[in-house]
């Protein structure tokens, strides 16, 4: 059971009939990643009404829900939405959305008010553009990415329009924002705050349990990942609430369409730990992170995206990528032999990694083919 099957099975609830939980949270970050920009209003036009969803009316489909991951999934999961009782009177408005190659910032924001007089600001995570997969990588290496700035701006200028209780939340990406932005918010607006979702978004570079009022804000935090989790236990300077069960497998564990609910409950079925090869991966990855400089962080991120440049999607790279690989020798000589040196380090650790994850992550799909079959 995932949240198109939880839609189906209790769609037909209202938010009275059944209060807001977890799961209605999940779907409402998840829905960011449609391009409603291009039907509703802008957080430039305060003014205008917001699109009820039972009206919306999409005259592109491709291009409503180009970017997000999983755009089939996405396409039933608003279906679905705008049939059902639950969520059909939604409204969205304050769209905002910055895509900035020459700064690195891809951002998209949205408020959701409900029928029951709160309003949820949805934050995107990665959509499928080799910027929003450039963006992640500066996680590695700045102390604030400018999507973070961005989310805390658009909760400090939507605090006047905001109802007097809301809540934040977001997927991947969307959940660091949705965290940042609780955490570094106005007493005012975290005392408005009702809750804040990160749905297996990566943690924070240094610790955050120094900011003003973290003991009083902790409480409002909830940060979701999978048991199998790869993204959201980076930089994990904060306990998950909920370990989630997702059957989808290495990087495919992170797709909400992947996580499974209970049978008959509006709720996560959750583990109390995660696997052991979710453990390794982190372990590994953070040390093969905390080997390199800032600075060495930085000139391998620049390497690798001149050697990918002419991609404009994540698409594109998985099937074109291997292509682009034979550039690596004339793109290396284009540096210092310093730099070479370096880079060749770097880049020998991370197929290292990758490497020893798809081993393993086979040798589970054959233990789980060979269960099945006895």
């Amino acid at each position: 059971m995932n949240i198109n099957t939880y839609l189906r099975r209790f769609g037909q609830c209202t938010l009275r009939e059944m209060a807001f939980n977890e799961i209605d949270a999940l779907i409402l970050s998840e829905l960011s990643y449609v391009n409603f920009q291009l039907v509703a209003p802008s957080i430039d036009e305060p003014k205008v009404k917001p699109l009820r969803l039972k009206k919306l009316v999409v005259e592109d489909p491709l291009a409503f829900y180009r970017g997000s991951v999983d755009a089939i999934s996405n396409t039933t999961m608003v279906k679905l939405m705008m049939k059902s009782r639950r969520f059909k009177d939604i409204k969205i408005g304050f769209c905002q959305n910055i895509f900035e190659e020459k700064t690195v910032n891809q951002f998209f924001a949205m408020t959701i008010f409900l029928p029951t007089g709160e309003a949820f600001v949805a934050f995107r995570g990665t959509d499928t553009s080799i910027l929003g997969w450039k963006e992640d990588f500066h996680f590695a290496f700045e102390e604030a990415i400018l999507a973070q700035v961005e989310a805390l701006e658009y909760v400090n200028r939507m605090a006047p329009y905001l109802p007097e209780r809301f809540y934040l939340g977001g997927h991947s990406k969307g959940g660091n924002l949705s965290m940042y932005a609780a955490l570094h918010m106005s007493e005012e607006l975290q005392d408005r705050l009702i809750r804040a979702y990160s749905f297996d978004g990566p943690g924070f570079r240094k610790s955050v349990t120094g900011l003003p009022r973290f003991e009083a804000v902790l409480p409002k935090l909830s940060k979701y990942i999978t048991k199998n989790d790869i993204i959201g236990m980076l930089f994990n300077v904060m306990p998950a609430t909920k370990i989630v069960v997702s059957t989808g497998l290495m990087f495919g564990g992170h797709d909400p369409f992947y996580w499974q609910l209970e049978k008959g409950r509006p709720a996560f079925r959750t583990v109390e730990d995660t696997s052991k090869s979710s453990k390794r991966n982190a372990k590994v990855m953070m040390e093969w992170l905390a080997s390199m400089s800032d600075e060495d962080k930085m000139l391998l991120i620049q390497f690798l995206f001149r050697v990918f440049e002419q991609r404009e999607n994540v698409y594109e790279l998985i099937v074109f990528g291997i292509a682009d690989l034979v550039q690596i020798p004339k793109i290396l000589r284009s540096y210092s032999p310093e730099g070479r040196k370096k880079i060749k380090a770097m880049l020998l650790a991370l197929k290292d990694f990758y490497l020893d994850s798809f081993r393993r992550g086979k040798r589970i799909m054959q233990a789980k083919e060979e269960a099945e079959g006895k």
